[in-house]
């Protein structure tokens, strides 16, 4: 067999096609490695969830006064500084029928102040925040969507809801600032 002219027998280890090889694997590799980045920055927490705290001045809420402040966002915390007789009312309440029984001392850091984020079990915002707005049999929070009365200490009172108003995290930096983010 001649070899003919112009044309030469292939170079011993591949030459053109084994850098291609090596590219390709490459580029595979990185593609992975891209993916796999995706899918592990997937799992951390959202902005909203991890989201800053949010810093509430005390001193402008009186005693009986509602105040509805947005935690990370987009999150409605109502603050209830409440008055020697709503704490009574609250506590004298702690042995009545509830589907979800909770003591008012396990909702409160301190009897004056209510904390907690305001969601009926269907996700609709009670009514109650502001003068004039019904409050219910128990002087807290209605659910017009739903009829669920809640109590002075944000517990559901009315059988047809599915969970008491949250308590988020959160503590005092003294007695005129209150940090909606952070436990004790």
């Amino acid at each position: 067999m001649t070899e003919r002219q112009g044309h030469s027998a292939p170079a011993a280890g591949g030459g053109t096609g084994r850098w291609l090889f090596v590219l390709a694997g490459l580029l595979i590799l990185i593609g992975l490695a891209f993916a796999a980045w995706v899918l592990i920055d997937s799992l951390n927490p959202s902005a909203e969830i991890s989201g800053p705290t949010t810093r509430v001045d005390l001193a402008t809420i009186p005693p009986g006064g509602r105040e509805t402040v947005t935690w990370k966002g987009n999150i409605p915390i109502f603050i209830l500084h409440r008055t020697p007789e709503q704490i009574a009312a609250a506590r004298a309440d702690d042995s009545a029928p509830m589907k979800f029984p909770e003591a008012d001392r396990d909702r409160v850091q301190r009897a004056e102040w209510l904390v907690v984020v305001p969601r009926c079990w269907r996700g609709f915002l009670p009514k109650g925040q502001a003068p004039g707005e019904p409050r219910g049999r128990w002087g807290g929070w209605y659910c017009r969507q739903h009829g669920d009365l809640y109590d002075l200490s944000g517990r559901l009172r009315t059988a047809w809801g599915e969970a008491n108003f949250a308590v988020p995290p959160y503590s005092f930096e003294d007695d005129r600032w209150l940090i909606i983010g952070e436990g004790p």
